[in-house]
């Protein structure tokens, strides 16, 4: 299984060499608005690859595994998710022409599928007993909830949207929680996941402060793309060490 674990590796290092690549096409377009269009296409394809790499992993060692489908089932749904973020027309026409509550409630699932993978992996109880967990939840709720205040509420956009996006940020935090107590209570490959899912948060505030508020700096798509592709790399490899 190293041997083999280690080759698998180069799916998402390839992914990410390829979306940096992308990212220099685009470099000389100074609008996040000109830039979606050139981008949207390679960057659902992206989180594709990803998507069949969480399955791909899961048929080859965790079909065993209690409940080890709730990974590749959280990475399904971000896929869904990053669907309705990158506003193709056909997202945007179900919703409305609001296609970022799709994406917003699309990872809620994400996150909740994530955490419950992890804890059927490290039990609830571990964490606890690990003294971890609730300084975590507690410290990850209290940024993410000043966050949102400060940089990502507008009383100006939609009030479904704002508290969509706080229930998100509740998910979220219990997700990274998880994964971050988990590290300290176990260590080897929860150290990975945990780098992953605070990678996941860095993104999901880098487009809460941009496309949820309504902020459209011209790496408005590029860097939490690059992040959140580095945080489903670090979660999906690192689960995958985790297995037996």
């Amino acid at each position: 299984m190293p041997s083999m674990i280690a080759m698998l590796a180069f799916v998402p290092v390839m992914v990410i060499l390829a979306f940096s690549v992308q990212w220099g096409s685009v470099a000389s377009i100074h609008s996040s608005a000109e830039r979606l269009p050139e981008c949207r296409m390679a960057y659902i394809g992206y989180s594709f690859l990803m998507t069949v790499f969480a399955w791909l992993l899961y048929f080859m060692y965790a079909t065993r595994i209690p409940l080890g489908f709730l990974l590749p089932l959280g990475a399904s749904f971000a896929l869904a998710g990053d669907f309705y973020y990158l506003q193709f027309e056909l997202a945007r026409h179900t919703m409305r022409s609001e296609s970022l509550l799709g994406g917003i409630l699309f990872f809620i699932l994400t996150q909740i599928a994530y955490a419950a993978a992890f804890l059927a992996r490290v039990p609830f109880g571990t964490l606890v007993r690990s003294g971890a967990f609730i300084p975590a939840l507690a410290f990850f709720v209290a940024v993410f909830a000043a966050l949102f205040a400060l940089r990502v509420w507008n009383a100006e956009r939609p009030r479904w949207l704002m508290v969509a996006s706080a229930a998100y940020s509740l998910a979220l935090a219990f997700m990274v929680s998880v994964a971050v107590s988990a590290a300290i209570a176990v260590g080897g490959p929860w150290r990975l996941i945990a780098l992953g899912a605070v990678s996941f948060a860095v993104s999901d505030y880098l487009q809460g402060e941009t496309t949820v508020h309504g902020r459209h700096p011209a790496y408005e798509f590029q860097v939490p793309w690059l992040t959140y592709l580095i945080a489903q790399a670090l979660i999906l490899y690192g689960f995958a060490l985790s297995l037996p």
